[in-house]
């Protein structure tokens, strides 16, 4: 355009349109690339957007997974409790649906074991906390474990044959341990009511009651004669003499003449 003067006027008549038309594209472009601009940042936006979502997401799984980590409170031996699976009770597995409330896990300490058992309402009277006991494991009769008792229930449950038949929960704690004793396991209690140091005890089924007076048939050479006899504290299967016999006496159990008591 600087040269329009001394060039022909077709020559500046073709700059003009040139520079008019450069000028056009310039614009042009200009609008363009404003366009494209602000199309990169809506772009780079959605693109932070989507950062940001899925760092939340990771998140979210993360919490999640912290959560489904079960930390014991104690070191221990893990024992699974058994669930319902449908149509029968079973183990649970991986994969496995567990209800909200649902215990299906229980991790027991091998030194501090217990049992849990019922005792029903004509004994429970007699049981008291610290109370003196022996275990017995049905699956190694030959073991035998001290305890005590360490709860009583306050509240009876009642029994599936009876409604007024109550029993009540109690746990019995194991003194020691012995690498058979293992959860799960059935056994008996024999709880120590009570101690007499040297005292005469005769079977139970050897007494005899006929008018409010006990007696035993103790052995005389070949035959047998009755006898009265004074009897103090008992039991199911024994009971204790205060008079009457002597230690070494024979006696004659379940005599028939009489319903064995006190």
């Amino acid at each position: 355009m600087s040269k329009n003067e001394v060039v022909s006027r077709i020559d500046a008549d073709r700059n003009r349109l040139t520079l008019e038309q450069d000028a056009a594209t310039l614009k042009q472009l200009r609008e363009t690339f404003d366009l494209k601009e602000r199309a990169r940042q809506a772009q780079v936006k959605d693109l932070e957007i989507q950062r940001d979502k899925a760092h939340g997401q990771m998140l979210y799984a993360q919490t999640n997974s912290q959560r489904m980590v079960i930390h014991s409170p104690l070191e221990g031996l893990v024992v699974l409790n058994p669930v319902w699976k449908g149509s029968s009770m079973g183990d649970p597995q991986e994969g496995d649906q567990i209800y909200a409330g649902s215990s299906f896990m229980q991790v027991v300490d091998p030194s501090t074991m217990q049992v849990t058992a019922r005792v029903n309402q004509v004994d429970f009277p007699y049981l008291h906390l610290g109370q003196r006991l022996k275990v017995f494991l049905d699956a190694y009769p030959d073991l035998v474990l001290d305890g005590s008792i360490e709860h009583l229930a306050a509240i009876g449950n009642t029994s599936s044959l009876s409604q007024a038949v109550h029993s009540f929960n109690a746990t019995f704690a194991i003194q020691g341990n012995d690498p058979r004793l293992l959860p799960d396991l059935s056994a008996a209690v024999d709880v120590e009511l009570e101690r007499l140091p040297d005292v005469l005890l005769a079977p139970r089924d050897a007494l005899v009651l006929e008018n409010n007076k006990t007696y035993v048939w103790v052995k005389r050479g070949a035959s047998f004669e009755k006898r009265p006899v004074t009897v103090g504290h008992n039991n199911d299967v024994e009971a204790v003499v205060l008079s009457g016999l002597a230690a070494g006496d024979v006696v004659k159990r379940d005599t028939g003449e009489a319903q064995p008591g006190i």
